[in-house]
């Protein structure tokens, strides 16, 4: 989605605005906190219950800061030579509140500029934080192949003197809707919405009037290239002014911005970014050239052993198979160690059948797409087989009662493309047949 703009901050001399440039007005490159799926654009999906995601990007951008020619005061100049550079990090945290709903805080920083011409100009007056924003999703649908979700967030501005937002405004709301779906191996995400902004006065001397609302729409198409555990990435970010803009500043607030990007998923947990961005339509702080790096960590909850039965009971098409899913059963990374304490559904599963009354105890170990299909056949035959053991030695049940098969990455029940969808493709299923 669009996300939030760039900030530029000012003040002025004779020539030149200055002030901090990046966060709710021109930074057009604002990574999701919850680094799901896409890069800026919001994936429908929420974090799980209790998982944390930390996110780090790292961006510089080629001819983004706004300039004005001297004859009519609005005219961009030529962007064709480098005029001005900038180097910006985001610092993203995001929480699952619910396995609905999770909340996050994006932290826009600007670390270096510099400017390589003297005409009439917005440029930051100092380096550091420009804003907060405070994100919250809510899931509203989840299919198998469709999902839809609102996204809510407030922007803060954290710098004096932005002729974009004026003197003393008050916050900026964003509201949006993200819709996923899939079509065979192609991932596809749209957000649209609407940004509702409290602009202060106008900064005295500066030829810009602040901002008012707009509309802002994203769309993002992401495809799994397996054979490297990479995620392609393009995504076109946009926005169009709403409401009752001055004439001469709408041109201002329409962007239109692409990039094309890489998601590389390094294990369960860890995932770098990398990629390329421009400008589709000049327009304020839309850049000739992006580059941005980043990395997403997710932080899986720390839960205490439950004596529950396992969270997913499915009874099988007959009364005498009975077929549980269990997604609590850890293995170490690339192992088939079972995590001592992972045990606790599997205990109660059996010690609520009568032993005697079972006919074939089937354990079907499933994987994520992490690792060559070959691999990952075998390690969930290892893991089926290590649980087999457990459950032959723990419970006696006769060897001849207990089959291990592993089914390895070919029946995912949910994207392989983030660390959620991928944990619940990592599972164990029991099928207990009864005499």
């Amino acid at each position: 989605m669009i996300k939030k703009l760039i900030l530029l901050m000012p003040l002025l001399t004779t020539s030149k605005v200055l002030g901090n440039v990046e966060g709710t007005e021109f930074q057009h490159f604002n990574p999701s906190a919850t680094g799901l799926d896409y890069v800026t654009v919001h994936s429908s999906k929420t974090l799980s219950t209790g998982v944390f995601n930390l996110g780090l990007f790292v961006n510089y951008s080629r001819n983004a800061l706004p300039e004005f020619s001297t004859d009519d005061g609005q005219t961009f100049k030529d962007r064709q030579k480098l005029r001005n550079q900038l180097l910006a990090t985001d610092i993203n945290i995001a929480l699952g509140l619910a396995d609905w709903w999770d909340i996050g805080i994006n932290i826009p920083i600007t670390n270096y500029q510099k400017v390589q011409v003297k005409s009439t100009r917005i440029e930051f007056k100092k380096q550091g934080v420009n804003d907060l924003r405070f994100t919250s999703k809510f899931g509203l649908l989840s299919k198998k192949k469709a999902s839809l979700a609102f996204i809510g967030s407030v922007n803060l501005n954290l710098i004096e003197g932005n002729p974009y937002t004026g003197n003393d405004p008050g916050l900026t709301y964003n509201g949006s809707v993200a819709f996923d779906t899939r079509i065979q191996s192609v991932n596809m995400g749209i957000n649209a919405g609407y940004r509702q902004r409290n602009p202060g006065s106008p900064i005295e001397g500066v030829p810009v009037v602040p901002f008012q609302d707009q509309y802002i729409a994203s769309v993002a198409v992401s495809y799994l290239f397996k054979t490297w555990d990479v995620l392609g990435i393009m995504e076109v970010f946009t926005s169009e002014p709403a409401g009752t803009w001055d004439e001469e500043s709408k041109p201002l607030g329409r962007t239109r911005e692409g990039l094309l990007g890489f998601k590389y998923l390094q294990n369960h947990n860890l995932a770098y970014h990398g990629g390329i961005g421009s400008a589709l339509h000049h327009s304020t702080s839309s850049p000739d050239l992006r580059l941005y790096l980043g990395v997403n960590w997710a932080f899986k909850p720390i839960q205490k052993l439950s004596t529950q039965p396992p969270s997913v009971s499915i009874k099988a098409d007959t009364p005498k198979i009975q077929r549980y899913t269990l997604g609590d059963i850890e293995f170490s990374f690339d192992s088939a160690r079972i995590v001592p304490g992972a045990l606790v559904a599997v205990d109660d599963i059996l010690s609520r059948i009568k032993l005697g009354d079972v006919k074939l105890i089937t354990i079907i170990g499933h994987t994520d797409s992490l690792g060559s299909e070959e691999y990952n056949l075998s390690l969930s035959q290892r893991r089926a087989m290590a649980l087999a053991e457990y459950v032959i030695d723990k419970f006696g049940v006769p060897v001849d009662k207990v089959k291990a098969i592993g089914r390895g990455e070919l029946e995912p029940i949910a994207s392989n493309e983030n660390f959620q969808g991928r944990q619940k493709n990592r599972r164990v299923v029991i099928e207990i047949t009864l005499n």
